[in-house]
């Protein structure tokens, strides 16, 4: 066993180099050096966010419009289908065909515009009578099954049902009861007719071939871009599918 003396002698000398051994003195950090040991030194987890940097001025202009755009911003968004990007381009295309100004070019421009709507009235029919009929049927629904004299008129026209009794007849929703024995048939195989014809579209689209509205906008934009073969025909026939719709402003 080690005695305490033999402790101390093997420990004496390691205590007089410390003791004899000049001190150091401990120099505060300048806050230069402070900054960049934290910005290397960093608690895990923790996250740091730059500053946004804001401009030192407010720029001179801004593209507020098409007009206003580059040609390659204006390609860009010609790319994505943007409506005003496409007459732009057709603008500043028609400009460097013909060697006209902008002035000049929009109003031959106007002209390619109102042969784009030539029998846009006459094309659209089916559309309006879907929309009209729609509209229709969904507003006669309500008096057709809850108001009890249209109910009345319409089982003594056209369906010649039992008249339930009056105690049977009081509120509105006794009246649905009665009206939908017969309206539920008609609702649910129109509902179910609908609900066919949008799945019969979508296959008809997954296999490439066109709807009627497809087939409409591309007919009319090969017609645009043969009556003005002058220009490129690609971009007249992209500005009028785009702008295939009823009101064209």
């Amino acid at each position: 066993m080690m005695t305490l003396h033999s402790t101390l002698r093997l420990t004496s000398p390691l205590l007089s180099k410390v003791m004899t051994s000049p001190a150091r003195v401990i120099r505060p950090v300048s806050s230069q050096a402070s900054n960049s040991i934290s910005n290397v030194v960093k608690p895990r987890g923790v996250r740091t966010y730059a500053k946004e940097s804001t401009p030192s001025k407010v720029p001179e202009s801004l593209p507020l419009s098409a007009k206003d755009m580059s040609a390659d911003n204006l390609a860009l968004l010609s790319a994505l289908d943007q409506a005003d990007a496409i007459e732009e381009m057709l603008k500043r295309h028609i400009m460097s065909v013909d060697s006209v100004d902008y002035e000049k070019a929009t109003k031959i421009f106007g002209e390619i515009r109102a042969a784009n709507r030539e029998g846009m009235y006459i094309t659209t029919i089916p559309y309006k009578a879907g929309i009209y009929t729609a509209l229709g049927a969904s507003a006669l629904s309500f008096p057709l099954c809850f108001h009890y004299p249209t109910v009345h008129w319409f089982n003594d026209k056209f369906v010649t049902s039992d008249i339930p009794e009056p105690k049977d007849l009081e509120t509105w929703l006794e009246v649905g009861s009665w009206a939908w024995c017969w309206m539920e048939p008609v609702m649910g195989q129109v509902s179910f007719v609908l609900l066919c014809l949008q799945f019969a579209r979508a296959q008809i689209q997954n296999i490439g071939i066109r709807p009627f509205t497809d087939a409409l906008a591309t007919k009319r934009a090969s017609s645009l871009a043969t009556k003005f073969s002058k220009y490129d025909s690609g971009l007249i026939q992209k500005y009028s599918k785009v702008n295939s719709r009823y009101y064209d402003e």
